[in-house]
């Protein structure tokens, strides 16, 4: 009986794989096994909504930055937390260290025309030993600096990147998408690892498809990839990439054999309304925060609609929703998801006018706890950050 139940058991494992709707797809496992891959249904379609962090957020916090003539920051366009610290890029061309208080570390300012000089921060990564690797695209190089800004190297890459991401290795990875080059058929590639080495095959039938993003995004000593104009989420590691979850935009995705067609991608996509997914994806255990892209056609011109959803992943519940009032920090001020710092976290810069004009909307104890709560110091003080992580 023991022999015919050790039998039995991994069989019916295997039928229940199998029957399972097509709303659980699988992938198969280096052990010939199945692995369920997540699927998150949006609604693109669902009602507009303005959730409060207290119900979406396990955890929120405030960061003051220290504001000095060596740290004044103008345009804020991208948030990383990394070791502890918080990078900060001016633009595209000043990279700013804080500590997770909020003081200045340092800052990186190498834009120009020099050999040891990047002509833009189009992305950026730190590495163990607080090196910093920039992308520059325009150039098809990284740059490597140490962690005191002294130029260290120079790495030439075949193509035009749009990300890049250090592993706990030391490997460094960029993707360039399906752009059009007969000499590579992976999508993420090596800078320095072994010949050829990648993963993600190119599909040649859709080269050159429109806005070719991505990102990475940092998941432990590992990275999630997103891109768009695919539906599913990779984990990506030395080793290799593996799906973590795919997209299903309430049957209205974009297909392969749509992008593989021959036309013209923006009007076909006006008279279809179908869906494509963007590059910005957060996944906890309750919620999963997503983006999306879809075109319509009004009075004869092209209406691009960026769209972002609150996935309850218990409940299936669907929220378009652009930004939370965040009523653990800010006293119900209005916060953007702006920038994915870790697999469930993200970060977003708060202008100090911005802030001291809806404090002028509160009762006068709680502007001045407000006010208190940033450690307000001056209307010329630099942003606020607020680091909210997904229940």
């Amino acid at each position: 009986m023991k022999s015919l139940f050790s039998f039995l058991l991994p069989l019916a494992s295997i039928l229940i794989a199998l029957l399972t709707p097509s709303c659980s797809p699988h992938s198969s496992t280096s052990d010939g096994g199945l692995t369920v891959i997540p699927i998150v249904h949006v609604d693109v379609d669902a009602p507009m909504s303005v959730p409060k962090t207290s119900e979406v957020l396990k955890d929120a916090r405030i960061i003051s930055l220290e504001t000095s003539d060596d740290c004044l920051l103008n345009r804020i366009t991208s948030i990383k937390t990394i070791n502890g610290s918080l990078y900060i890029r001016e633009r595209r061309t000043t990279l700013y260290q804080f500590d997770g208080q909020g003081h200045f570390l340092s800052s990186l300012s190498k834009c120009g025309a020099g050999p040891e000089e990047y002509v833009n921060i189009d992305d950026f990564d730190v590495d163990r030993d607080g090196n910093v690797y920039v992308l520059s695209q325009d150039e098809r190089c990284v740059y490597v600096y140490d962690k005191n800004g002294a130029f260290r190297d120079k790495l030439t890459i075949d193509g035009y990147a749009t990300s890049l991401c250090v592993m706990a290795d030391g490997k460094i990875f960029v993707c360039f998408a399906n752009d059009k080059n007969p000499n590579r058929d992976k999508k993420i590639v090596a800078v320095n690892g072994a010949s050829g080495e990648g993963f993600l095959a190119v599909d040649t039938l859709i080269n050159g498809f429109p806005f070719p993003s991505s990102r990475f995004v940092r998941d432990g000593d590992s990275f999630v990839f997103s891109e768009v104009c695919n539906d599913t989420v990779y984990g990506v590691s030395s080793e290799g990439v593996k799906p973590i979850a795919i997209m299903d935009y309430a049957g209205r995705s974009v297909s392969v054999d749509f992008l593989r067609s021959e036309h013209d991608f923006i009007h076909a996509l006006s008279q279809s309304g179908l869906v494509y997914a963007y590059d910005e994806f957060l996944d906890a255990d309750t919620f999963a925060y997503v983006s999306f892209n879809h075109v319509t056609e009004i009075n004869d011109g092209i209406n691009m609609f960026y769209g972002n959803a609150l996935v309850n992943k218990l409940t299936g519940e669907s929220k378009r929703c652009f930004r939370f009032s965040d009523d653990l920090c800010l006293f119900g001020f209005k916060v953007s998801v702006s920038y994915p710092v870790d697999r469930h976290s993200f970060a977003t810069s708060v202008e100090m006018a911005s802030l001291l004009e809806y404090a002028e909307s509160l009762s006068p104890s709680s502007r001045d706890s407000l006010l208190a709560r940033i450690n307000y110091q001056g209307e010329d003080q630099n942003s606020v950050i607020l680091i909210g992580t997904l229940k």
